[in-house]
């Protein structure tokens, strides 16, 4: 599977920013289906889907404890 630190799907952008990302895992443990972990830092996945996912993607940026995560509208 191929991944990214950040994407535009669906009108909005998601950015992982790895400088900040200490790889605490809580994107991943409340929407598995948009990040995985990998080495220690979170990651984008490619055949995630937006669509109907604001709020979760919102509280996903929210919840992580470095603020490594931004979503915008795009």
């Amino acid at each position: 599977m191929t991944r990214s630190t950040e994407r535009t799907v669906d009108g909005l952008t998601v950015r992982v920013d790895h400088e900040l990302c200490s790889g605490a895992g809580v994107c991943r443990d409340r929407l598995g289906e948009v990040y995985e972990l990998v080495e220690s830092r979170a990651w984008i996945r490619d055949d995630a889907e937006f669509e109907g996912r604001r709020a979760d993607l919102d509280m996903t940026e929210t919840a992580c404890p470095w603020f490594a995560i931004e979503v915008t509208t795009a």
